[in-house]
């Protein structure tokens, strides 16, 4: 739901600064502990890509800004050109390291920002490690297309608004105050991998 509202807030300008996306995704992020980011991925066209990263470093302060690539452990790879590009552009709460980053060459999460901009439609992935996180710390991303109001394409997306929710915060929320002393949780996810399920211990 929290997610959702964050199309229409774009759509309805054509010019959404870093300061309104704070306000406008800060109270949700406030009431909802197990939310980790709320981030905003903008479209940047490869023939825009470096007056899109020169405005980055000049008008927004973003010294050293650039679209790049990272592989799955978060290790920067050689960016692939490619006619379009998803950076982590506008982030609640910031975190400078990932900004930058093309999600849509990301080898885990690529696929599910070209699948929400071709089915127009929110998508999440199974649980999955952060770039900027160890692989036993497990999170939930969802993405949704973003349509600005003086959109010029006629597919697609203009760009993908992004939630993080961590999984143990859920969990925990969840149980409320439930003690399970020395027992052990496992959620079973009958579609992700036996190595990647989730794990809570009390």
């Amino acid at each position: 739901e929290i997610l959702l509202t964050i199309p229409p807030f774009f759509e309805a300008s054509d010019d959404v600064n870093r300061e309104e996306f704070g306000q406008f995704v800060g109270p949700a992020l406030r009431r909802h502990p197990s939310i980790y980011a709320i981030e905003f991925l903008p479209r940047v066209a490869e023939a825009n890509r470096d007056a899109f990263e020169q405005s980055a470093r000049q008008e927004e302060g973003l010294d050293g800004f650039s679209i790049r690539a990272v592989d799955a452990s978060g290790k920067d790879v050689p960016l692939r050109p490619k006619p379009f590009y998803f950076p982590i552009y506008y982030g609640e709460p910031q975190i400078r390291p990932v900004l930058g980053v093309d999600i849509s060459s990301h080898p885990e999460q690529g696929p599910y920002v070209d699948r929400a901009c071709a089915r127009g439609e929110a998508v999440a992935t199974p649980p999955l490690s952060l770039i900027e996180d160890p692989e036993d710390v497990l999170s939930v991303i969802a993405f949704s297309p973003v349509r600005r109001a003086s959109s010029e394409t006629s597919t697609g997306c203009d760009g993908i608004a992004k939630l993080i929710l961590r999984i143990r915060p859920v969990v925990e929320v969840a149980l409320g105050q439930t003690r399970l002393g020395e027992f052990q949780l496992m959620l079973s996810d009958p579609d992700v991998d036996q190595a990647r399920q989730p794990e809570i211990e009390g």
